[in-house]
C-alpha cells in the first residue's frame, strides 16, 4: 500500500513515482505555519507519515491548497524551513500533505538518508594512525624505537588494560626520585631546627 495520497477529489502537483528522493516512513512531530484563505496564520501541530531528503508528506488536519507556502519547524530539533505544497489528498479520513523544502535541507531530518545516483561522493574516513612503542634491545637493555614495532616485539599493539614493558621501571624510577626529594627536604628541615 502506498502512503501517496489519493487521487480521488484531491489535486496532486505532477505524478508521485515523479518525486527525486525516496521517502522514508519516518514520524516526526512538526509545527506547520500558513496563511488561511482569510489572511488567518494558522499554526497546527501535526506528524509526518514519510520523510525525505526533500520533503515530507504529513498528516494535518487544516485545508491546504497545491502551491502554497508554509513554514515548517522540526519540533525536536527547532530546525525550520520554508515549504512548498506539492500535492494535497486523503487516506484513512486524514489530510495527506505532500510537501517540498524551498532549499534542500538534507540535515534537517537530522537522520542519514540511502544514498542516490547523482549524490556528491562521500567524504573519505581515513583510519586514526596507531602509536608505535619502543622496544628495549636485550644487548643495551635501552629502549629503541624500531619501526612498525610494539612494546612486547609482536607487531601489535597492546590492550588499553595490559601494561606495556618498561612502564614499570619508570615507575620505581619516579618513586625512587620522590623518596629522595622527600629525605632532602627531611634533611632541611632537621638542619634549621637544630640552628
Amino acid at each position: 500500500m502506498s502512503d501517496t495520497p489519493t487521487p480521488a477529489g484531491a489535486a496532486v502537483a505532477g505524478k508521485a513515482n515523479a518525486r527525486r528522493a525516496p521517502r522514508l516512513p519516518l514520524e516526526f512531530a512538526v509545527l506547520v505555519r500558513y496563511q488561511d484563505a482569510n489572511g488567518e496564520m494558522i499554526r497546527s501541530y501535526c506528524k509526518t507519515v514519510s520523510v525525505s531528503v526533500d520533503g515530507a508528506l504529513l498528516a494535518l488536519d487544516g485545508t491546504l491548497h497545491v502551491g502554497q507556502s508554509l513554514q515548517l519547524t522540526n519540533v525536536k530539533t527547532s530546525n525550520e524551513v520554508q515549504c512548498t505544497v506539492r500535492s494535497v489528498g486523503e487516506k484513512d479520513r486524514a489530510n495527506h500533505i505532500g510537501i517540498e523544502f524551498g532549499i534542500r535541507s538534507p540535515e534537517f531530518w537530522e537522520i542519514s538518508f540511502p544514498r542516490q545516483e547523482g549524490d556528491p561522493p562521500a567524504p573519505e574516513v581515513r583510519p586514526k594512525a596507531r602509536a608505535v612503542r619502543a622496544t628495549p634491545t636485550p644487548a643495551s637493555g635501552k629502549n629503541k624505537t624500531t619501526p612498525g614495532t610494539t612494546a612486547d616485539g609482536s607487531g601489535q599493539l597492546p590492550a588499553a588494560d595490559q601494561p606495556v614493558a618498561g612502564t614499570w621501571r619508570h615507575k620505581k624510577a619516579l618513586i625512587a626520585l620522590a623518596a629522595l626529594l622527600a629525605l632532602a627536604g627531611v634533611w632541611m628541615l632537621l638542619q634549621s631546627l637544630l640552628k
